[in-house]
């Protein structure tokens, strides 16, 4: 009984040292009440009540409480205690129900101290600092942006909660020349750089100048990044289902100058009939120590349909004999297949539709092998992806070999000299 006594006691006394409300307005829990984001009301839906427990505000703002009390969640109950909602993180405290920065955690830092964090993930780059230290330096982190900051650049701006200080984040797109990128590579890797800019806080003495942080990630060469850098290549783009219907897949196909796939054929360059060009066809985002992606058959066409005139260069996985030459480089090994085409055209047309049926595989299976039975992939998990390839123009109505022609006077006179001769 003595440590039921103490139990309340101790309960009480928190409840009191909390200020929490005990005016005229029931509790919820005594009327079957609930709240939403904005009041608390009664089973009956009219008497307004007061939360006491956490299920009873379960947005755990100040607006679930009367006029001048804020919801405590540590009580629970509504004090009148000026308490910020959500609560704020670390190196922050709570200023008129708003959270700013506490800037005496950070006395005696300097500009060294500010070391922004760079993670160069596969689609983005992504470049992360301190709010608070930002604020403490007398940097106004609400400018954070791209150095060449036009168009859409300012987009990819959040901010996180980690190990409860506040980061902001900015991301960065990897495309050759978007908002200021520059890009550069050697035999290996591909380099893309940007300059984040920071402004200085607003205020009649300046200590600081505005902030200007360099930064740079190293990718290892691939065809998905070269087409990412590339300015317009000419691309075809579909969506793969996963094995057995599961997931969904991004794949591109494009085609290539050189064998390295490096280089992508970009629109307004025209391809020349008997050179060499590189069909690639990569999937993003997929586990690829999982699956693989497999082409299964390729045509040529001249018109945007398959037709009796196509021509089909590849078939099973793997080449065949055909009027087009084609050597299979790579295919249901990765998450990229790579062909090599001896360039053809049809006449009169100046584009070459390229169409080819592709599908995820298991890598655990035998995806690379040639496979030309007549057994039929289901359409559930093969698709076709298309991509036009723009062609040189050649006039094919006339005869490449060489004819001399006689002017009319000089016919005339052969003809008349011939007649005189017959007649005299």
């Amino acid at each position: 009984m003595k440590l039921l006594c103490l139990f309340l006691l101790v309960a009480a006394l928190k409840y009191t040292d909390a200020a929490c409300y005990n005016g005229t307005i029931v509790e919820c829990d005594s009327c079957g009440g609930s709240c939403t984001t904005n009041e608390c009301f009664c089973l009956n839906g009219l008497d307004p009540c007061v939360p006491t427990t956490q299920n009873n505000c379960p947005s755990q703002v100040n607006s679930c409480c009367p006029l001048n009390y804020y919801y405590n969640r540590t009580a629970p109950c509504c004090t009148d205690q000026v308490l910020c909602n959500p609560p704020c993180a670390d190196d922050e405290m709570c200023k008129g129900e708003t959270c700013v920065c506490d800037t005496s955690i950070y006395k005696n830092k300097t500009i060294k101290d500010l070391k922004p964090s760079v993670q160069c993930d596969s689609d983005i780059m992504l470049v992360s600092m301190s709010r608070c230290l930002l604020t403490s330096l007398k940097f106004d982190y609400t400018t954070i942006a791209l150095a060449n900051n036009s168009g859409n650049c300012g987009l990819g701006k959040y901010f996180t909660t980690e190990n409860n200080i506040i980061i902001d984040h900015i991301q960065v797109e990897l495309k050759s020349g978007w908002c200021g990128n520059i890009m550069t590579n050697d035999t290996e890797k591909v380099y893309i750089s940007n300059t984040i800019h920071v402004d200085i806080l607003n205020s009649p003495l300046i200590t600081v100048n505005p902030l200007r942080f360099n930064f740079t990630c190293a990718y290892n060469r691939s065809m998905s990044l070269t087409l990412n850098f590339a300015l317009h290549p000419v691309v075809g783009t579909t969506t793969l289902p996963g094995i057995n219907g599961t997931g969904s897949y991004g794949i591109t196909m494009a085609a290539f100058w050189d064998d390295q796939f490096s280089n992508p054929i970009k629109e307004g360059e025209m391809i020349t009939v008997g050179t060499d060009f590189f069909l690639g066809l990569v999937v993003d985002k997929a586990d690829g120590d999982v699956l693989t992606l497999r082409v299964e058959k390729c045509v040529a066409s001249g018109t945007n349909s398959t037709d009796s005139t196509s021509v089909t260069f590849m078939n099973g996985g793997c080449a065949v004999e055909s009027d087009i030459s084609a050597i299979v480089e790579e295919n249901g090994q990765s998450l990229q297949s790579r062909i090599r085409i001896s360039a053809f055209k049809f006449e009169a047309t100046e584009t070459v539709f390229i169409f080819c049926n592709v599908r995820m595989c298991d890598k655990s299976s035998d995806c690379h092998k040639c496979d030309n039975s007549s057994i039929v992939r289901s359409a559930s998990d093969t698709r076709q992806i298309v991509l036009p390839l723009p062609y040189e123009n050649y006039d094919f109505t006339s005869s490449s070999v060489s004819h001399s022609a006689l002017p009319w006077t000089v016919l005339c006179t052969t003809v008349l000299g011939f007649l005189s001769v017959k007649l005299y």
